[in-house]
């Protein structure tokens, strides 16, 4: 496989010639970079690699055997990289291109599973989102496995990289954008919360939450009511749940129509009995 397949191709760049073609053209999509431990790399290459770390790009060093698993046992050549298959915006970009009309925005703090950032993708798209946040450091990548689990949806929702989640907060609330946590902690339920016509849902990593530095900058803080004897939803299902409240509520009120579906002629009807 040549160099320009392989980067057509795959999140997962490798070899030398390769990695410079992905440092040279993506630098900017770049997220993360692994060299083996005790190579020595040409200057060019080592300030290409300095160029996409100050755009974001995690930097780490690691044994052969780790670059040999990595990339199946393929010829590396001591260093790989992953390169986004989404084009990034920053917040402010973000912000310009949405005005002072009604949006909506989903900050995702640190999620840790490609799959549930994918399936958080199909249902932000399904609700019509007006995009999602996620942090340069500490987010699961959107490669190949969010990619399939969104159904192409990754695609069809502006992401907003960002440096620090709480300082994006404090922004969008100087834009007048409501902020409201999604807490298995908080008192208070999804059920009749504030939806207000700029909107921010912060949802926290799989395993702890939101950060505690981000909660504190929330508005309002939401828990989705639960009976049963699970502690918490799957964030990705946590996700689904509180955009179709949210959408739920909005039909109700009348704020916004149903979508009605229009089926061909005779196409919902059972066939003659004969």
């Amino acid at each position: 496989m040549n160099d320009s397949a392989r980067l057509q191709k795959s999140d997962l760049v490798y070899g030398r010639h390769a990695v410079i073609s992905g440092l040279e053209n993506e630098s900017e999509r770049i997220e993360k970079i692994w060299l083996q431990r005790g190579l020595h790399f040409p200057g060019r290459l080592t300030e290409m690699i300095r160029i996409s770390v100050r755009h974001g790009a995690v930097l780490q060093t690691v044994d052969r055997q780790a670059l040999d698993r990595l990339t199946g046992g393929a010829r590396h050549q001591g260093i790989a990289l992953r390169i986004s298959l989404v084009d990034y915006l920053d917040l402010r970009t973000w912000l310009d291109k949405t005005g002072s009309g009604p949006a909506t925005l989903l900050i995702l703090d640190e999620i840790q599973d490609s799959g549930n950032i994918g399936a958080i993708f199909r249902s932000a798209a399904a609700a019509r989102v007006g995009g999602i946040v996620i942090p340069k450091h500490g987010s699961a990548p959107i490669g190949g496995t969010a990619m399939k689990t969104s159904a192409g949806t990754v695609n069809q929702v502006p992401v907003i990289r960002v440096g620090n989640i709480r300082t994006s907060i404090q922004e969008l609330k100087k834009h007048n954008f409501r902020v409201t946590g999604i807490s298995e902690k908080a008192p208070a339920s999804i059920v009749g919360m504030e939806h207000a016509e700029r909107s921010v849902l912060v949802f926290g990593n799989e395993g702890s939450g939101i950060r505690a530095i981000n909660l504190r900058e929330c508005d309002d803080l939401r828990s989705i009511p639960m009976t049963g004897p699970a502690g918490s939803l799957n964030v990705s299902a946590a996700v689904a749940i509180v955009l179709y409240e949210r959408l739920r509520e909005k039909i109700l009120s009348g704020e916004i129509l149903e979508k009605r579906l229009d089926f061909p002629e005779n196409q919902h009807r059972l066939p003659d009995a004969d």
